[in-house]
């Protein structure tokens, strides 16, 4: 007669204990001795640990089918409710031939980078007025990131230097009598409006929290070194205009998108966040600091926390 089989938990699964009892092709001789009731209770442990996995898979699930997140807490950058560093290297889309982007955003990843930083320059896609084109050269340069696994810091401008011609601002601008350029004057608003409309259109399905790469928008670009939001009401109504824009195509601030500024942030005086964004202490813009090369940034960082709403700044060298 055969000894009783001895097994072990981790053979305690369905697929055994069902071939076990189905299994009455054997003579008494060859099936184990275990008596009925031990057996219904490994039925019974099987079925409660199944029922945890379950419900542990659902839980997982649940949150895997939660909506992306990308927020401040804290000071600190948290990606779907995780701690987040972003770091973040510029790459020119209409710069840069598009059958490159994907080997130089492997190269940036392999530098430890993250996040690519994505200018958009208006008057390479508006070179005569109202006739936008190549549009998909942006939609696919987002898409290319998304393939590479990288985050997407947007910079739509309508103003970007970038070291391109006028900023990216188109040249047919200058012909309208009495246009003022990056204030709040009508010919120079309805025009932004046009091409931010189309473009954000196109661009609004590319947010993080839809599940696109896009989690921060720069409103502007170093504005301080050419508005004064603090004395000139002008050019604080067009940078809230700007705002009320780009958060009707890419989301509401703080919890769907973030938005920021940049700004010189050098020395003791912050005087440039102040003149280049009117949110001193609003939790909705994230004001940002850059500048030239440095071996002790801690001044700049202060001015930047000082400027910014309590527990929403991360510090960030945007440049």
């Amino acid at each position: 007669m055969s000894q009783p089989m001895k097994m072990r938990w981790h053979d305690l699964n369905p697929s055994y204990v069902t071939h076990y009892i189905l299994r009455t092709d054997r003579s008494d001789d060859q099936r184990s001795r275990w008596p009925l009731p031990l057996l219904l209770t490994a039925i019974g442990i099987l079925a409660i640990g199944h029922s945890v996995r379950l419900s542990v898979g659902l839980l997982a699930i649940d949150h895997w089918r939660t909506a992306p997140s990308f927020i401040i807490e804290h000071d600190h950058f948290v990606k779907d409710g995780l701690p987040f560093q972003l770091r973040s290297g510029s790459l020119h889309y209409f710069r840069v031939p598009a059958e490159y982007w994907s080997d130089r955003m492997k190269r940036m990843k392999v530098l430890g980078l993250n996040s690519v930083t994505m200018y958009i320059a208006w008057n390479w896609h508006e070179e005569e007025e109202g006739q936008v084109h190549r549009l998909g050269n942006v939609t696919g340069f987002l898409d290319t990131a998304m393939r590479n696994g990288m985050l997407v810091i947007l910079r739509p401008g309508p103003y970007i230097c970038g070291e391109w011609e006028m900023g990216g601002l188109p040249a047919w601008l200058l012909g309208k009598e009495g246009l003022k350029l990056r204030t709040y004057e009508r010919q120079y608003i309805a025009a932004v409006d046009r091409w931010w409309n189309v473009l954000l259109s196109a661009l609004s399905s590319y947010a993080y929290h839809k599940g696109g790469p896009i989690v921060m928008t720069q409103i502007e670009n170093e504005y301080g070194s050419f508005g004064h939001c603090g004395i000139k009401p002008s050019d604080a109504k067009y940078m809230n205009h700007l705002l009320n824009l780009a958060t009707a195509h890419l989301g509401a601030p703080m919890v769907e998108m973030l938005y920021s500024t940049i700004d010189g942030g050098e020395g003791p005086d912050a005087a440039k966040l102040a003149d280049g964004s009117p949110w001193k202490g609003d939790p909705r813009v994230l004001a940002t600091v850059d500048g030239s090369l440095s071996g002790n940034y801690s001044s700049s960082f202060a001015n930047q926390k000082a400027f910014n709403a309590p527990g929403r700044s991360p510090k960030m060298w945007s440049e």
